[in-house]
């Protein structure tokens, strides 16, 4: 192609650029080129110093491989063919380009859109609403290039270097476009992609953080973008801003040319107002302050940024080419990974955006939350070798809008992920995040664990069907993730979600010591399961090695670690192994992992403690709940410091609900455990003289247990009839805190108003419940389960099925029969108040059978175990033809007919044997072990 190179030397005079030159009078190019390794017979090259390599360097090899110019910038190199040294070989290319393909740009309506965030999407719909007003539009940008809203063509950058763009320019005119769009990136401003583009307008969207990395400084970064509207004046172009943002109220005060001001407040020509969402997107006013003509808009895309997006484009369109139809705006194109709902077989409903800045994830989360979803699930990431300062911003906005996040890689380049990550959270505070490294897991966990009120937000890429790994983008699409999702069920000893073994080393640089990251180095390794037991760890088990009365963890860590390669440890030994993490407590580590897996899971968490009737109480609510949705249940002894841990490694999505018990016998412990279960409700059941060893005094017992109430929660249940708690009656707690008992001046009354053999009725505020329990004493229980429900929102008939189920718990109050005998077994735990209600109820039970008792110790009463155990005497003796076994030390207080040192004792005299036509109740502390009672009864359990 032939070039008029005077016209040329002539435009580099004029740009003050050129230095020398030497030509022949005949040069042909046929082709143009930066790239030495592109270079082919007759091409033109142009010699750049680029950030990593200096094009100066290969001028040699361009003339080697045929090169019929070389456009250059190193007064020290000697060139042997037709050459032009310039001061600036970019500028020089770039007017170059343009000659070559016949000044394209000339020959279209150029827009350039500019600023951090929203360039894609205005740029979509600037594009759509041309062509569907009958002006054939291209468009280009960091999605590609497309003619006429047809297919789009990808390329490597969002402004694409000086030759491609004048070629695709060129191509659009061969196409009959008569306008084109393109996003106009700082980057492309700085290196001259665009110096020879003749602009018609120009757009300014806002300006937050991003690409530091390269401009090294905001202010850098700020007047890189400025260069956009010394060009738009020079053209004569008209430019649209937006001045609610505080860098485009400067842009528009400094830019003297042709312009258009638009915003939220009155000040601005153009002002957005009364912004609302609708079901399919969103809806505004526009009024133009000069004529004071209101325009509304109907839009399908969603959120206040993009009123903003609408509006700029609508400004532009219209002052180019006349009056736009507003119904346009009610079809638009979608614009590819912006605020996109993707189809999955996830519950939730899903968005993909490639928000990544930190302003751009505060706008799509907010924009969500609108929504009014139950729970927003977020998952993001940071780029790697890019601008660092903006990570701990992402990340910070993210967990504080979001009620869930999950921290995963984005395009991690030649970074260690594990570094990127922690620059992300390392200054959170906040407990409602995991990382999960491998982003297609990432993705699927969040799928998984959110249910049909939940919305998930994919951020940070959006449309790239790449990623960035090392030196190589290997093929990976978010939005495919999405589509190809599907549910997989987790084996019962598993853990629902595997933890990515990086949430260790965060966890323990939190609450530990920090560590030097760049030293460190976190494999790809996760966990299928938790444990205390050094017997039960397999292949991808996280051992938890905590010390004991009788043993110790740590001595075992060595075994577990040789015998299993792909186990993990935690403990408080010296062992320099990949696998193994140093903790300064692990007991208290084991918590705070809990309490961070809990964080994953959607539930509504009931925390009930009390000195009696907690166990029963959590049954049956959980009874209850279970008629409408799955709950994760406390077992057995898991209401400690090691069994609650346990259970919560047991959660699985698909549960709605969590009854969690939690016990105390020294202080500080319930403050422990709720801190870990973050209740939304909590009851107390009872206090009572429990647990004295170490809390002293039923004082001491009511100021422990209560510290369940002193936090944030929803609501919360107390025995109104205990005079202790009076200062939860007070107005202060008037909304969220409930008392409940027999007195007329609780908020909850309740009384059994008909009792028969194997039930009893409950009149709870005038409404009657049938409850399958024969067992009357328990209605204080009952009463909590239902009143809690109804706090709940559950239905009637759920509570109705829900009472209906029977009470199965394990020797707490618990039925048996053998031959003629009853025996009613309560030999988990005691204290005055349980053991009173066990014997009134005994006394009572069946009156025509003889009553006989196996009554052992109530352990931890401190110093006022021998009163209480007297107390209890003195109740016995109030019962008439009984007769009564006791177990233990203290319980000799019983003035039993016969007293035994231990359980072995009893038993070796087979006393069970002479038992005929007897009710038989069997009540002590655990310690006692008068479960050994029933293991020789081969009895069979009725209730």
């Amino acid at each position: 192609m032939k070039i008029d190179l005077n016209k040329y030397i002539l435009k580099l005079k004029e740009e003050n650029i050129l230095l020398s030159y030497r030509l022949t009078e005949k040069i042909e190019i046929e082709g143009i080129t930066f790239d030495s390794r592109q270079v082919s017979q007759n091409w033109a090259f142009i010699a750049i110093k680029g950030l990593t390599s200096d094009g100066n360097k290969f001028i040699e090899k361009a003339e080697e491989q045929g090169s019929s110019l070389v456009v250059y910038s190193s007064k020290e190199k000697s060139v042997k063919t037709n050459s032009i040294l310039v001061t600036d070989s970019r500028k020089a290319g770039s007017i170059l380009a343009c000659l070559y393909y016949d000044n394209p740009s000339s020959k279209l309506k150029v827009i350039g859109i500019t600023g951090t965030n929203g360039k894609t999407t205005t740029s979509t719909i600037i594009c759509d609403v041309l062509n569907k007003s009958g002006i054939k539009c291209g468009s280009i940008g960091t999605l590609g290039y497309s003619f006429d809203n047809k297919e789009t063509i990808s390329h490597s950058r969002t402004t694409p270097d000086f030759v491609e763009l004048n070629a695709i320019l060129a191509s659009m005119v061969k196409q009959d476009c008569q306008a084109v769009v393109m996003e106009v990136s700082s980057h492309s401003l700085v290196l001259n992609r665009v110096h020879s583009i003749q602009f018609d307008a120009i757009g300014f969207t806002n300006l937050t953080q991003d690409h530091l990395d390269f401009h090294k400084d905001f202010e850098s970064y700020f007047n890189a973008k400025k260069m956009l509207f010394d060009i738009a004046f020079n053209q004569k172009a008209f430019a649209v801003i937006n001045t609610d943002d505080q860098y485009g109220k400067k842009y528009y005060s400094e830019f003297n040319g042709d312009k258009i001001s638009y915003g939220s407040q009155a000040i601005s020509d153009y002002q957005i107002s009364d912004i609302r969402s609708h079901d399919k997107g969103t809806a505004f006013t526009l009024i133009e302050q000069k004529s004071n003509n209101n325009l509304q808009i109907v839009s399908n895309y969603y959120g206040l940024f993009n009123a903003y997006n609408l509006t700029l484009a609508h400004l532009i369109c219209n002052k180019l080419y006349g009056s736009i139809t507003p119904k346009i705006y009610s079809s638009l194109k979608k614009t590819s990974g912006r605020l996109e709902y993707i189809e999955s077989k996830s519950l939730a409903k899903v968005f993909l955006d490639y928000a990544h800045t930190p302003d751009a994830v505060q706008q799509v989360i907010t924009t969500l939350k609108e929504t009014k979803a139950k729970r927003l699930i977020t998952v993001l990431g940071c780029g790697g070798n890019r601008d660092q300062a903006k990570r701990p911003l992402m990340a910070k906005r993210a967990t504080l809008l979001s009620d869930f996040v999950i921290f995963t890689d984005d395009n991690p380049r030649k970074e260690k992920n594990y570094s990127i990550i922690y620059d992300m959270v390392k200054d959170l505070s906040s407990d409602n995040y995991i990382i999960i490294r491998d982003r297609k897991r990432a993705i699927n966990t969040a799928l998984d664990i959110a249910k049909s009120d939940s919305i998930v937000a994919i951020l940070g890429k959006g449309h790239e069907d790449y990623q960035e790994i090392g030196d190589r983008k290997t093929p990976f699409s978010d939005k495919k993730v999405i589509q190809d999702f599907i549910h997989v069920e987790k084996a019962e000893n598993r853990l629902h979600v595997d933890l990515d073994i990086i949430n260790l080393f965060d966890l323990v640089e939190k609450h530990n010591h920090e560590f030097d990251w760049s030293k460190i180095d976190i494999p790809d390794q996760y966990i299928e399961n938790i444990s205390t037991d050094s017997r039960s760890i397999t292949e991808k088990s996280l051992f938890i090695a905590l010390k004991g009365d009788n043993f110790d963890g740590n001595n075992y860590i060595d075994s577990v670690l040789e015998n299993t390669e792909e186990a993990f440890a935690v403990g408080t030994s010296d062992i320099d192994k990949t696998n193994y993490l140093k903790v300064e407590d692990s007991l208290e580590f084991y918590g705070i992992l809990a309490k961070r897996y809990l964080s994953i899971f959607d539930l509504t968490k009931i925390a009930i403690t009390g000195s009696t009737g907690k166990t029963t109480t959590k049954e049956i609510i959980a009874n209850i709940i279970r008629e409408s949705s799955n709950v994760l249940v406390t077992r057995g002894n898991e209401n400690n410091y090691i069994g609650l841990p346990r259970t919560i490694f047991r959660a699985k999505a698909n549960q709605s609900y969590a009854v969690l018990e939690i016990g105390t016998n020294a202080p500080g412990e319930i403050n422990y455990l709720s801190n870990i279960i973050k209740p939304d409700y909590a009851i107390i059941t009872s206090v009572d003289q429990a647990h004295l060893e170490l809390l002293g005094s039923l004082e001491g017992v009511y100021q422990e247990k209560t510290d369940i109430f002193r936090r944030e929660l929803k609501a919360f249940l107390f025995p109104g009839d205990n005079i202790l708690f009076d200062e939860f009656k007070e107005d202060f707690y008037k909304n969220f805190g409930y008392s409940l008992g027999q007195k007329e001046s609780n908020d909850f009354t309740y009384e059994v108003t008909q009792f028969k053999n194997d039930s009893f009725e409950l009149s709870i505020n005038n409404s009657s419940y049938e409850v399958n329990c024969p067992i009357p004493y328990f209605a204080h229980n009952y009463s909590l389960a239902i009143t809690l429900a109804k706090l709940l929102g559950l239905a009637n008939y759920t509570i109705t099925r829900g009472l209906s189920n029977q009470l199965k718990l394990n020797n707490r109050m618990s039925f048996a029969s053998k031959d003629t005998n009853i025996f009613i077994v309560d030999c988990y735990n005691a204290n005055p108040a349980s053991t009173k209600a066990a014997i009134d109820f005994w006394s009572n039970y069946k009156k025509e059978k003889k009553h006989v008792a196996i009554l052992g110790d109530m352990l931890e009463l401190g110093t006022q175990s021998l009163e209480l155990h007297k107390n209890i005497g003195k109740q016995l003796t109030l019962i008439k033809d009984k007769v009564v076994y006791s177990v233990g030390r203290d319980s000799i207080n019983y003035l039993a007919n016969k007293h035994f040192d231990n359980v072995e004792s009893f038993l070796s005299e087979n006393l069970i044997n002479d038992f005929k036509d007897c009710v038989v109740l069997i009540k002590g502390s655990h310690g006692i072990h008068l479960e050994k009672i029933m293991e020789k009864i081969d009895a069979v359990s009725f209730v």
